[in-house]
């Protein structure tokens, strides 16, 4: 692990929840997802995102969560904390309850003025919503401005050619 990397590692919370993206060849974007940060031996945590399940491009869409290590991932750009699991007695099936339901493919009635399709970035604006929604887990008033906010990050880390790491201004503190 790189200097870097250990540092992140000192400062990622236990149940935190982070916004992380990561690099994608595909015009220059990224791949958005929800990190919870929950270690154990085999891995760090778990990554919540949506696939192109068959090819890029093909619109299928799937739901996954996988067991993740972002900051052993050679493709993270940024990885930000936007809220907390409270209970450490709660996993990742918590944020699932909230997340499962997205209408895949179909792009939410908050977002129909803004895009003209349905992609992991739109999902992401979704899930941060529904989370902030549920009350529990993270403030974020303006999905919009936490956007650009991860936006930025992504781009340093990108010409820094290594990633960074922050604490949201716009999705936390939160508080009950």
């Amino acid at each position: 692990m790189s200097r870097l990397l250990s540092q992140a590692a000192d400062h990622i919370e236990h149940n935190a929840i982070y916004a992380a993206l990561y690099m994608n060849d595909i015009a220059k974007s990224w791949r958005w997802s929800i990190y919870l940060h929950r270690p154990n031996k085999s891995h760090s945590g778990f990554r919540l995102q949506i696939t192109d399940a068959r090819s890029p491009g093909s619109g299928q869409w799937e739901y996954t969560i996988s067991p993740h290590s972002a900051l052993q991932s050679s493709t993270i750009s940024t990885l930000v904390k936007i809220g907390q699991v409270a209970d450490p007695s709660w996993g990742v099936e918590f944020l699932d309850v909230y997340l499962r339901p997205i209408q895949l493919g179909q792009v939410p009635a908050a977002d129909r003025q803004r895009e003209g399709k349905f992609d992991e970035r739109v999902w992401f604006r979704e899930a941060v919503r529904r989370l902030r929604d549920a009350g529990m887990f993270l403030a974020c008033p303006d999905v919009d401005a936490l956007e650009m906010e991860l936006m930025s990050y992504a781009r340093l880390g990108d010409q820094l050619m290594h990633p960074t790491f922050s604490v949201s201004k716009r999705a936390w503190p939160f508080s009950l």
